[in-house]
């Protein structure tokens, strides 16, 4: 039976454990420091030995990758360095003579960072440790004081200020269990979120759109422009207007109560229809002499009681009225008829009588009673009396 083949003294490592990657060079002290770290972790599990020497040199500066490579080439070395002579030369390129007062200033000003936890704030404050040179009797108080005043959370810096034998060990433990606490408690409020969630939303939304209407500007009816807009007069539209009517500022034509307080004589009565059993009448606009100049108002001249009368051809009137001087032989009856004008006014009529009134442009009017023609030359109609002087 053969014999195996002898190990190679000379490969005595682990192969299949993986080298760190590569240096990077760029990222300075901090990226040396790692870098570093593995590398012993890496010469512990792989079994490398230091007595090796051309070996294991070769294999660190494989590992260290170009960038490191190039900087090994610019160190001032040996011919045959070890391992430890390079990674001495390294810290002094990286690190130089460490400045032992600013060590220690950069280690007391690390305060916990918003997003990072406990355990990594932790391993941070060892790593700073490393480098102040503090003495072993004094390095777990100092970063025990160092995690009491730099942790975010409040509350439990308090219990831990609160205890009195407070140790390193204990300090960490308690900060754990701080915050795993936390994450808990958030977890157990999420589900209590989800189901009020639709209804919170919905009592929000009614805040929101009640503080928009109790914001949005009152809007006022102006008795100026007409228009409704906020009460202030730079925003009413009439403001350094002049009316067309009155010819005076800050209104328009529309609300202008300048005019309607001047008289103004009376000329016609327009006439609603109504009901011929009501006991009420209804006029519905009153017209003056100068809206008739500028209007089209058609007349047509009777004959009542052998007088001469201009009377306003309305189609439509339910009721006829006459000023009582144009019908002074007239039998007049009592009436319970009032009459309402468009503007409230209410007219009481003297009575009310019969008139035969006749159309003069029909041509033998006066041989009424010879003329056998068709033609309807005469008609009796109902009148109600008033006495309005104004009325022409």
């Amino acid at each position: 039976m053969a014999e195996a083949p002898a190990a190679n003294p000379q490969r005595p490592h682990n192969a299949r454990v993986n080298p760190p990657p590569p240096l990077n060079v760029k990222k300075g002290c901090e990226e040396w420091k790692l870098f570093k770290q593995m590398w012993q972790n890496y010469c512990i599990v792989s079994r490398l030995k230091d007595d090796d020497v051309p070996y294991s040199r070769a294999l660190f500066l494989h590992t260290l990758g170009q960038e490191g490579l190039t900087v090994y080439n610019g160190l001032k070395l040996d011919d045959n360095p070890t391992v430890k002579q390079i990674m001495d030369a390294f810290d002094d390129h990286f690190i130089g003579k460490r400045n032992e007062t600013y060590e220690r200033y950069v280690f007391n000003k690390r305060d916990q960072k918003p997003n990072e936890n406990v355990e990594d704030y932790i391993a941070t404050l060892r790593t700073l440790a490393n480098t102040c040179n503090f003495c072993e009797c004094l390095k777990d108080t100092l970063l025990r004081d160092r995690i009491v005043l730099g942790i975010q959370d409040g509350p439990t810096r308090k219990e831990l200020l609160q205890e009195a034998e407070l140790t390193l060990e204990k300090c960490v433990h308690m900060c754990r269990a701080a915050e795993s606490t936390s994450q808990q408690l958030k977890s157990l409020s999420v589900s209590a979120v989800d189901e009020s969630g639709a209804e919170a939303c919905s009592v929000s939304h009614r805040d929101r759109e009640r503080d928009r209407d109790r914001n949005r500007p009152k809007l006022t009816s102006c008795k100026f422009c007409g228009q409704a807009h906020t009460w202030k007069k730079e925003l009413c539209p009439a403001w350094g207007k002049t009316c067309k009517q009155c010819q005076k500022k800050n209104h328009f034509a529309l609300k202008c109560t300048n005019m309607a307080k001047k008289k103004t004589k009376l000329h016609s009565i327009d006439v609603c229809d109504s009901d011929s059993e009501s006991d009420t009448e209804q006029l519905l606009a009153v017209h003056s002499k100068q809206q008739e100049q500028s209007q089209k108002i058609i007349k047509a001249k009777m004959i009542v009681q052998g007088n001469t009368v201009a009377c306003q051809v309305d189609c439509g009137a339910s009721v006829n009225i006459i000023p009582a001087r144009h019908a002074k032989d007239a039998a007049l009856k009592e009436t319970n008829k009032n009459l309402y004008v468009y503007n409230g006014t209410v007219l009481k009529p003297l009575g009310k009588t019969d008139l035969c009134i006749k159309n003069p442009s029909v041509e033998g009017w006066k041989e009424e009673e010879e003329n056998k023609d068709d033609k309807e030359v005469s008609k009796t109609l109902p009148f109600l009396l008033l006495f309005i002087p104004y009325l022409t």
